[in-house]
């Protein structure tokens, strides 16, 4: 698969002159992906524990993790169509924003979970439930365009994907399964 420096524009709803205007090549396009400074929803992250309400927060949260993946899958899907983009984003994998934005985000759940505003979980699995999530959105959003039938409305997925946080997925015991 290739993705070109337009599709990521698209993807990013900003013109291709933009892209090329801001980062030059693409290459400059994905350092921005690989910089070792975290993402703009990671920097007042921990300051976000125990404000307003934990679905409020959550919600908010969420939103803006799933902005930064529509710029970020584009720029991940270009890196691996080229194999020495690839290459680069595997030897910059631990100073990459996203590597960062995942400890920061599981650093976030424990400190709420320690308020007792989110049930006792394992922090660094709740953690990669939601960005995989989200990721996974942003992916079917981009491969198979922004308005597809099969995807829920972003606002009521998030939502969705908050109250699976909140209560965690509920089970049925063995004993009550059909």
């Amino acid at each position: 698969m290739s993705l070109s420096v337009s599709e990521v524009a698209k993807a990013c709803g900003v013109a291709e002159g933009t892209l090329f205007k801001h980062f030059g090549t693409k290459n400059g396009l994905l350092g921005l992906a690989l910089q070792s400074e975290p993402p703009t929803w990671v920097v007042h992250l921990q300051a976000r524990a125990g404000r307003t309400t934990a679905h409020q927060e959550l919600f908010e949260l969420f939103g803006e993790i799933l902005q930064f993946f529509r710029i970020l899958v584009p720029l991940a899907m270009m890196s691996w169509s080229d194999p020495q983009l690839r290459e680069s984003m595997r030897d910059a994998a631990e100073a990459a924003g996203p590597v960062q934005a995942h400890g920061a985000l599981r650093g976030y759940l424990k400190a709420e979970i320690d308020l007792g505003r989110l049930a006792a979980a394992d922090s660094e699995a709740l953690a990669l439930i939601i960005l995989g999530s989200l990721w996974n959105y942003v992916s079917m959003e981009v491969m198979f365009e922004a308005q597809a039938p099969h995807l829920p409305p972003v606002e009521g997925y998030i939502q969705s994907l908050v109250e699976l946080v909140a209560r965690g997925a509920p089970v049925v015991a063995p004993e009550e399964a059909p």
